[in-house]
Parts: structure tokens; sequence; C-alpha cells
């Protein structure tokens, strides 16, 4: 009789037959690959944790939309938080709060208000931080155990970030919106109006849960208005938004953005794709598309958001079928870092590199380009009707002109028409001025008496005068032509 059957137990032994036997060695399996498991998950949490922490806390805070304080040297702020000291190496602290920390989770944590997991899975999202999950097999012994298989560092991504939460328009605030893009990213009013009639862009107020923050701490954040670039993965499907608010600092992703299957993108041209496009931010991407040479390429233009995932099977396809690739990233250290993984990941193809020959990213230079051809535009508006006069046109048609440089100077828009007769009577100048120094040096080789040349002198100088410029008589014109044809036989 077995020791664990006494008698007072009849029916244990039957029940013992009944059972089937337990063996040891699946157990072991099963708790080895669950150890296995472990092991890897706790090893990815320590790769996070080791990206997080080397990340540069100044990085960090541009990312949160804070920007260095004016005139105090390692002083951040944003539109909520005024007086936060960020030190490389040592941490940060927010004087006015009284709270600080040393690394970019505590940073994260206290700007957007939100738990530490959360803060992390942020952190990882916004500078594409790899969290790598392993595939391991569930048998015991070594020699049959598979390798430790990389999947897609994606998926660990999908299963922690929370569900994509659609910002929601408010078209009273488009107008703003439009205006900021318009007036003071110099974008052109018809890219931003298509791009808005595709649902690309749209303007909404601030998010639920920042509101309530907000206006517990005393705050009308209702005033505030955000510039909403939806974010679609390759089928066209919203994977997020990035957010831009158009009278402060903040710039960022909605609740549940994706960095890795979704990007701002739009195509410029009809049929298939001959060139795309890639620029760090949604604005730089906008920017770069008004500044493109040769239009009729079909173009997509891609936003990377800083040094984010790329759909490489797309750019694959492109340089295939014999399409380009223009790495517009910022001109800095990132941007060209960016550039050149671009280029390792690639490898050979039709790319071309094009960073900005002034300011640091393409809609710095698009500023500066649009500022140049304001103060060239107005430069020429407030010459034309000297212009006019010197070209020889009706006394009518030069107060007409006067009065144009009257209404542009009040703010009112050069209407197309008159820019191109502007620019008519320009290009007629300067090819008459061209002739008369061509007839000056004609002169000299015919050797034209000193008198001759004091003439063609004078004549210059009038048509060229301050006040009142004198058109070219017909007895001049003809002279002047006389001259250079007699000046070509020599």
């Amino acid at each position: 009789m077995p020791e664990s059957v006494t008698p007072s137990q009849p029916d244990a032994a039957k029940k013992q037959q009944l059972l089937p036997q337990l063996k040891i060695k699946p157990t072991v399996a099963f708790n080895r690959a669950t150890l296995d498991r472990t092991r890897e998950r706790q090893r990815e949490r320590e790769l996070l944790t080791q990206q997080i922490l080397a990340l540069p806390l100044e990085d960090v805070a541009t990312r949160l939309g804070m920007a260095p304080k004016k005139g105090e040297k390692g002083k951040w702020c944003n539109e909520q938080l005024r007086n936060i000291s960020v030190t490389a190496g040592k941490g940060w602290y927010d004087w006015n709060a009284g709270v600080g920390g040393k690394n970019a989770t505590s940073l994260a944590m206290h700007v957007l208000g939100i738990d530490r997991r959360a803060a992390r899975d942020w952190l990882a999202v916004q500078f594409g931080l790899s969290r790598p999950i392993y595939c391991v097999s569930s048998r015991s012994s070594a020699a049959t155990r598979q390798q430790f298989k990389p999947i897609a560092s994606l998926t660990s991504t999908r299963q922690t970030c929370r569900p994509f939460v659609v910002p929601i328009p408010d078209e009273s605030k488009w107008m703003e919106v439009q205006s900021y893009l318009v007036s003071q990213r110099a974008l052109p009013l018809e890219l931003v109006e298509a791009l808005h009639r595709d649902g690309k862009i749209y303007a909404s107020g601030i998010a639920p849960a920042v509101l309530k923050r907000l206006q517990q701490q005393g705050k009308d954040g209702k005033k505030l208005t955000n510039a909403v670039f939806i974010r679609q993965d390759l089928h066209g499907e919203a994977k997020g938004a990035s957010l831009k608010d158009v009278r402060g600092k903040f710039k960022g992703l909605a609740e549940g953005s994706r960095k890795d299957v979704g990007w701002f993108s739009f195509m410029q041209g009809q049929g298939e794709v001959q060139r795309i496009a890639l620029a760090e931010s949604a604005i730089d991407t906008m920017s770069v598309a008004a500044l493109t040479k040769y239009k009729h390429l079909t173009t997509l233009y891609l936003a990377t958001d800083g040094t984010g995932t790329l759909p490489l099977e797309l750019l694959h396809d492109c340089l295939t079928r014999g399409g380009q690739i223009i790495l517009a990233q910022d001109a800095d250290r990132a941007g060209e870092k960016q550039a050149w993984n671009v280029v390792k990941a690639l490898g050979k193809g039709n790319i071309i590199r094009a960073a900005p020959s002034f300011g640091k990213d393409w809609n710095e230079f698009l500023q500066a380009k649009m500022t140049a051809t304001q103060l060239e535009q107005w430069y020429k508006v407030s010459e034309w009707w000297r212009i006019a006069q010197a070209i020889g046109k009706t006394n009518k048609y030069v107060q007409r002109v006067k009065i144009v440089a009257v209404e542009v100077e009040s703010g009112q828009p050069l209407l197309k028409e008159a820019k191109a007769s502007m620019e008519r009577d320009f290009c007629q100048w300067q090819e008459i001025g061209a002739s008369l120094w061509k007839w000056w040096r004609a002169a000299v080789m015919l050797e034209k008496t000193a008198g001759d040349l004091q003439q063609i002198t004078d004549t210059a100088l009038a048509f060229f005068a301050e006040q009142h410029p004198l058109p070219l008589t017909a007895e001049i014109l003809l002279q002047m032509q006389q001259d250079l044809k007699l000046s070509q036989h020599l």
C-alpha cells in the first residue's frame, strides 16, 4: 500500500490511479521559457532606460515645446512654464514650482503632467527609441533553443501607446492658423488652402485634459490655438497629428500619435511619384514644396518629425523605379546625421542632399527669401513712377503708378496685373540703361569727340535723374543705334 494512502481514505488510491502522473521535465521547461521571456523583458526595459538617460535634456525640452529664455542662459520656458533651468549632465529645476529632477523622464512627467510609464512611452515615440521584442523557443534544451530573433521594434510601441485621439477641429480658429502659416511662416496661401481642403491641416483648441490643468492654474486655455498636421500611414489612415501652438512655443504630438507608421505628407503633380522630398517638420516640408523647382515632376513631400522612422519600403520603391530622393533635413548636426543614416539605409541610388544655405531649416530660408523679395518689391513699387517716366510713359500712366505706390505702402497687396506691368517697365528701363553703357564704349572705339562723349554722359544722367528723369528722344535713340552698328564693324 502506498504511503500516501491511509485506511481512512479508501477512495484516495483509486483517485490517485485515475489522475495522470505529472512529469517534472515539462514543468521545468515551461518555467525556463517563462524565465527567458522575463529576462528579455527586463533587458528591454534596461535598454530603454539607458537610451532615455542618454537623451540630452535640451533636446527633450525642445520636443516638449520649450525654448531657451532670451537673456537668461540655461533657462527654458513655454506657454505655461516660465522658469526652468536645464543644466547638461546635472538635471533640471522649475524655480516657480520648486521641483526638479535629473533625467528626461522626470522632465516629461513634470511638463506634460503624466505618470512615469506614460512619460517613458512618450519619449520612446518622440525619439524613435528601439524597444526590441524577442522570439524565444519554449523548448528547454540549450542546443535546440532558437537564437534570439528580433521582431520589428514597432510591436512594443503598439502595445504600450494609447489610442490616437483626433484633435477636434475648430473652424472658427482656422483664419488665425492660416494667418500664422502665411504671414509668419511665409508659406504660400494657395498651398495652405489646398491642404486645408484636403483635411491635412486644420485648427483646433487645446486638449480637454490640458485645458483642465491650465484652468486649475488659473489660466485661460481657451485662448490657445493649435495648428493640426494630420499624420497618415501609407494607406491614408490617420495615425496621429503634429500640433503647433500659433501663439506660443508649444509643439508636440496629439495623444496616441505614432511616429513609427504615420507621417505628414502630401503630393504635387499627377501620376506615379517621381520624386520624394524628406524634411523634418510639416512646416519645413511645405517650405520645401514652395521652393522646389521643376514642378512638372510628381513629388511626394514627407515630414519625418526630427529623427523619426522612415517608410523605407516606399523610398526603395521610388529609387527602384528610377525616381529621386531629396534629403532636405535641417542644416545642423542632427539633420546631417539623419541624412547620412537615410543614405546608409537606402544604399546607392539617385539621392540628393539639399541643405538650406541660410538659416537652420528650410522655413527659415523661405522666410528670409520672402522678406528679401518683399523688400525688393517695395523698392520697385516706390521707384516705379520714375522708371515709367524715364521710359516715356504718359502722364496719366505715371500718376496711376503713384497711386498704386501709396496703396501698397498702406498695406494693400500689389495686384497681379500691376506687378506684371511693373516688371515689364523695369525690364525696358534696364535694357535702355545697358544700351547707354554700350553706346558710350562704342563712342570711345569710334574716337568720337569730347563733346559727343559729354552728350552721351548728360543723356544718361538725365535718364537716371532722381526727381525728373527724361526719356531718350527719337533723335538720341537713332544716333545710339547708328553708333552701335558702326562699332560692330571695327
